[in-house]
């Protein structure tokens, strides 16, 4: 009783922080102005995807998305990219989630996805708090500048819902609730990329994990096909996510390594490979489950389909929680360097990249049962001519990355040199006896 009347309050809290969030929101929600509130142009999109959902209609599709975008955009009285439609690959159990906003107005769900965002951050500071034993300052700085200085609250990114799941997951762990962390894995994998690698280690490493993660994944199937058509979950897997991949080779805001070698999925599964087998290593030197939890996303973000700025914030719980470890002064400065927006300090650079000043082209002529993805590419490819060409001009796109790409390296790298060495001293123990 006095566990769940300990919930209650815990529950309460939150709920409080959630309500101040939703005030400070509605101060934002200002027609006509841009902010995080009126022209959260990821949020937007979930937003229309989640009214598809609720018409029985393609979220995947040119129309009804773009017909929906656009009336959003006129909602905040703001002007927006004539054609334009956002893209959404997240998968159908994912969209059927954001169905939940569709009978809101959407300044009002606007500000109700930026109060669980920003109430998802907080959550994640106590927790990571709590995991690593850090003064509360530590976890508060670091995420929020890696989720508010990258952007994620401007654009109405999942990111910071993400994050939050993943730290749970991992406090979970760390409290030896292997059901628990395995229901909030699935549920992680709304955005798969980071939480189907999340997935994927607790299935590998916890196997007492194992039937709560098949159930869940069978449970998230069954959501698929029950709120959308069935054959929409074979046209997700099999056109959207390689449509969308392919879109976003040529983005200039691109961060993952498949923009740069060119390997297509190889180096996001072996990102994941790696991942698990370090997690598995360091989870058992440090005696601590909730690596298993933090370490994976932590290597997906180097090799994911696509990866933006912002995405690069989930190797900052890892970072925290190897400080707290070892107290090595290479995850302070891996901190530092992903809690900065360096590719933002571009300036005038990263002015040109958006549209270079000049208008973005007419869109080519599309079917409204086009992909979206379809304009999204040829949105991407506009932005990008737009540069100014010059070899010295890519050169300095690809420094201004540097310090991020830097951060994440200062994580994984030295975890993954421990993890071998320890490797290579176990499969010499047998000689020496």
């Amino acid at each position: 009783m006095i566990g769940v009347s300990h919930s209650m309050v815990q529950l309460g809290r939150w709920v409080g922080v959630m309500f101040v969030a939703a005030v400070v929101g509605l101060m934002f929600a200002q027609r006509g102005v841009v902010n995080p509130i009126t022209s959260p142009i990821d949020f937007r999109a979930f937003y229309c995807a989640g009214r598809a959902v609720v018409a029985r209609a393609d979220p995947y599709r040119v129309e009804p998305a773009r017909s929906c975008q656009a009336a959003a955009i006129s909602a905040a009285d703001l002007r927006g990219i004539r054609g334009l439609t956002v893209p959404t690959p997240q998968p159908p159990y994912g969209l059927a989630f954001f169905s939940l906003f569709a009978a809101l107005p959407f300044l009002f769900a606007s500000v109700l996805w930026f109060a669980l965002s920003v109430t998802a951050w907080l959550r994640t500071v106590f927790l990571l708090r709590d995991m690593t034993g850090l003064d509360v300052a530590w976890p508060f700085f670091a995420t929020f500048g890696g989720l508010a200085l990258l952007g994620s609250f401007t654009v109405g990114q999942i990111v910071p819902v993400l994050m939050w799941l993943v730290a749970e997951c991992a406090a979970a762990l760390h409290a030896g609730d292997e059901r628990r962390a395995a229901v909030i894995a699935t549920l992680s994998t709304i955005e798969p990329a980071t939480g189907g690698a999340l997935w994927l280690t607790l299935f590998a490493l916890r196997p007492g994990a194992r039937r709560t993660l098949a159930f869940g994944a069978a449970a998230l199937l069954a959501v698929s096909l029950l709120a959308l058509r069935p054959e929409l979950s074979v046209e997700w897997l099999t056109q959207v996510l390689p449509a969308h991949a392919s879109s976003e080779l040529n983005n200039p805001e691109q961060f993952s390594l498949s923009s740069v070698l060119a390997l297509g999925t190889l180096d996001y599964a072996a990102m994941i490979v790696l991942g698990i087998w370090a997690a598995a290593q360091t989870a058992a030197r440090w005696h601590e489950p909730a690596v298993i939890a933090l370490l994976p996303p932590a290597f997906v973000v180097l090799g994911g389909p696509y990866v933006h700025q912002h995405h690069l914030a989930m190797a900052i719980p890892m970072a925290l929680l190897a400080f707290a470890q070892t107290r090595r002064r290479e995850f302070v400065a891996a901190i530092v360097l992903l809690g900065v927006p360096w590719f933002s300090f571009s300036g005038a650079v990263v002015a040109q990249m958006r549209h270079g000043g000049a208008p973005i082209p007419a869109f080519p002529p599309v079917r409204p049962d086009d992909l979206a993805e379809a304009v999204w590419s040829h949105y991407i490819t506009a932005v990008a001519a737009a540069l100014p060409p010059g070899r010295l001009l890519a050169l300095l796109m690809l420094l201004f990355k540097l310090p991020q790409w830097l951060g994440v390296a200062l994580v994984v790298v030295p975890l993954l040199a421990a993890s071998a060495r320890l490797g290579a001293t176990r499969a010499r123990l047998p000689n020496q006896s």
